[in-house]
């Protein structure tokens, strides 16, 4: 004999499973000429070499300019975009760390003393380009090495 709590579960969940059907298709959006929307991902990697870095004197930071054609203004607007630090890149210990990204560090100065600093990396993004910001505290300012860094969007 079924009992009547049976068959208001076994109702719930056939609502409920139509529903997460239901809202699964009404998730994307369609465009204006009735063309589903569809996510694509693109990694792009982004090499700077020390003699590439530029000094910013009012900001007093250094920067690398990239332009990016792929960043859209659809892209800018709807998309996802992250950018990492890949350290040990081409080696089975390479890793990777999303920017922003803070370092501390330290120096051994000419009379012997030791120096104790930050270095901040981050990024700016507009239509159509990227940079590359690198930061220290203490005006300690020295060009930074040669890095890659990956740029990362899903749209």
């Amino acid at each position: 004999m079924r009992h009547k709590s049976d068959t208001i579960m076994k109702k719930s969940t056939l609502i409920f499973g139509l529903l997460a059907v239901l809202f699964s298709f009404a998730g994307c959006s369609y465009y204006q000429n009735s063309e589903p929307c569809r996510f694509n991902k693109q990694t792009i990697d982004l090499t700077v070499k020390s003699s590439q870095w530029e000094f910013d004197d009012n900001a007093k930071q250094y920067f690398a300019h990239f332009d990016i054609p792929e960043i859209t203004a659809d892209v800018y607007n709807y998309g996802e975009i992250s950018v990492s630090c890949e350290f040990n890149s081409g080696t089975k210990d390479a890793y990777q760390v999303v920017l922003p990204m803070t370092n501390y560090l330290e120096e051994t100065l000419d009379d012997g003393s030791t120096a104790f600093f930050t270095e901040h990396f981050d990024y700016r993004v507009g239509i159509g380009y990227i940079e590359i910001q690198h930061t220290t505290n203490d005006h300690i300012y020295g060009t930074p090495p040669d890095m890659l860094f990956r740029l990362q969007m899903t749209y």
